[in-house]
């Protein structure tokens, strides 16, 4: 499904209802995706939308269309600066509401002017979100083997000095029964925890392809809005 069914729709009405359609998703994907941020920064945008919700009452007076929808139009453009460098995603979504009042508006240039800058932000987040899931990863992977050779070492330390055992790699012998199974148990419980630290990493990479997912089904969306404002460009991007 596309962020706009159609491109067919013309006045302030029509752009009030497409903007609150796809706000409710991306209110769902922001939540999904976690991000927060600061208050000050998210003003215009959530004032943009006031002006939008507004002109979407049953008790709205058409004369002030004109107003409203220009008033919305400059705040998402100050929103989409507040967030350009701070959260490229929700600059994005600030672009496609730009992108849909052009559209009502019959400025098909404008149009694909901020569709093109909601594609390159949302480029930005999927690259962010990324190099984060790589780091995450690498991080997990390094804890992993410290651990790893941390617990071994205190196996070997601990076998020894309860059971009299030495490692066998130093050349000592198993003399006890007891000492088998204090060792046994050891290593077993060091092998349980190395596979529960492989089940949390394998989940929180999961959650983190997720994202991923979610990101650029968003950028195929506005591949395809390009490219039906007439980008010829857009698909081979």
């Amino acid at each position: 499904m596309g962020l706009l069914s159609s491109l067919a729709f013309r006045g302030g009405n029509a752009a009030a209802e497409r903007i609150l359609g796809v706000e409710d998703k991306r209110t769902r994907q922001l939540n999904r995706l976690a991000h927060r941020v600061d208050a000050l920064l998210a003003a215009p945008y959530q004032t943009g939308l006031e002006h939008v919700t507004i002109m979407n009452r049953p008790d709205f007076h058409p004369s002030n269309t004109a107003w409203h929808l220009s008033e919305a139009e400059q705040c998402f453009a100050t929103a989409f600066g507040n967030f350009k460098n701070v959260d490229p995603l929700q600059s994005a979504w600030a672009a496609v509401h730009l992108a849909i009042i052009s559209v009502a508006t019959g400025r098909r240039g404008n149009a694909l002017h901020w569709t093109q800058r909601g594609h390159e932000q949302a480029t930005r987040t999927l690259e962010q979100v990324r190099r984060q899931i790589r780091d995450k990863a690498d991080g997990r992977v390094g804890r992993m083997r410290l651990t790893s050779e941390g617990s071994t070492g205190t196996v070997a330390v601990g076998g020894a000095a309860t059971t009299g055992l030495v490692a066998a790699a130093a050349g000592v012998t198993i003399v006890s029964g007891v000492g088998l199974v204090a060792v046994g148990a050891a290593l077993g419980a060091n092998v349980a925890y190395r596979k529960g630290v492989d089940h949390s990493r394998h989940r929180k990479l999961n959650a983190g392809q997720a994202r991923e997912q979610e990101i650029a089904d968003f950028i195929d969306e506005l591949v395809h809005l390009r490219a039906a404002l007439g980008d010829n460009h857009a698909i081979s991007q």
